[in-house]
């Protein structure tokens, strides 16, 4: 497992030198923009692959085809991020032999360890450091310190704005003790409640993520009814993952009208959901479920809260929508618990 561990490592240390130069020409204003349709490229994949693409670790791992194809795939977008082409072409070109030469002298250093520490509240690799939250303690006491720290690191690659955001935990007590929901669709190790609970949950890494009960994308659940009949899904808030889910959802209640399904979502309007959605879709991804919905919660920007990987309770400045699909609703308590949750009563400002 310290190989593995390694190995993500470097893959981290790529995937920051590749955000710094892509960075380098990007306004403060900016900023946030750019780093998020670099995380949209980096998942763009999620839905067409069982086993996601680790694009990354195929720039540095793979043959010469594969290696050829993910760095012009990456090189291709560097364009529409607003940075210089030419220049970021060269520059990542020559950052990936860089980081595939520090790999190989460390690993021809077989006894040299890893930079990792633990201590009561952080696990640091390199100069990587992460708070100990009660998933990541918990993910140590199932599979070890270097399984988790390969998480860590993937995720960390992978997602170049690192918000890991999800909804507060007292939302999903709620989901869980009052509307049944056992399975979560859409998180990971590092942000999923269900794994706080023992219960299953879907992730995008199957390699890594399979060291804490993880199974895998949600693409890969043939018969959602043998894992659980009441499913939340929080996707990635693009058109792309919005419309895909409800693709998902739509085949899942066909089958089974009487299973359970709460989606989380962000708000759609004519020009989309979130940044990655340059296109303008008229149609909301949200009416391929719309017959099947027994309740709808809108929730409106600055007006409730999200946590984000640290537990900390966050204002969302975007406006979400919540759907309860599938079997009928025993009364509103629950949504009116629901609801109450989200509010930013306990938020700092």
């Amino acid at each position: 497992m310290q190989r593995v561990a390694s190995r993500e490592y470097f893959q981290w240390r790529l995937s920051k030198r590749i955000q710094g130069i892509i960075m380098q020409d990007v306004s403060p204003k900016n900023a946030p923009r750019v780093l998020k349709a670099l995380e949209i490229f980096c998942m763009s994949n999620w839905d067409k692959n069982t086993e996601w693409p680790n694009l990354y670790g195929r720039i540095l791992d793979g043959n010469k085809d594969e290696n050829g194809f993910f760095l012009r795939k990456l090189q291709s977008d560097i364009q529409s991020l607003g940075v210089s082409e030419p220049t970021a072409k060269g520059n990542i070109k020559k950052m990936v032999e860089e980081v595939k030469r520090s790999r190989q002298r460390f690993e021809r250093e077989g006894s040299k360890d890893l930079p990792i520490t633990e201590t009561s509240n952080y696990v640091t690799v390199g100069k990587l450091r992460e708070r100990k939250t009660p998933r990541i303690r918990k993910m140590i006491q199932m599979s070890g310190l270097y399984a988790t720290a390969a998480v860590i690191l993937r995720y960390q690659a992978a997602l170049a704005d690192s918000t890991q955001w999800s909804i507060p935990d007292s939302v999903y007590d709620v989901l869980m003790n009052d509307l049944g929901c056992s399975a979560e669709g859409y998180a990971s190790p590092l942000n999923s409640y269900m794994m706080l609970h023992n219960k299953p949950y879907c992730s995008l890494y199957t390699d890594v993520d399979s060291n804490f009960d993880s199974l895998g994308p949600i693409t890969s659940i043939k018969d959602p009814l043998q894992v659980s009949d009441s499913w939340v899904l929080n996707p990635p808030y693009t058109l792309y993952h919005l419309n895909n889910t409800a693709n998902i959802m739509k085949r899942w209640l066909q089958m089974y009208p009487n299973m359970r399904i709460v989606l989380i979502g962000r708000e759609h309007n004519r020009s989309g959901v979130g940044v990655s959605t340059p296109k303008m879709q008229r149609v909301s991804p949200y009416a391929t479920i719309e017959p099947f919905a027994r309740a709808r919660i809108d929730l409106a920007a600055d007006n409730y809260k999200y946590e984000n990987s640290k537990g900390e309770a966050v204002v969302a400045s975007f406006g979400s929508v919540m759907y309860v699909c599938g079997r009928p609703l025993d009364g509103t308590q629950a949504l009116e618990k629901i609801t109450d949750e989200f509010a930013l009563d306990d938020v700092a400002y």
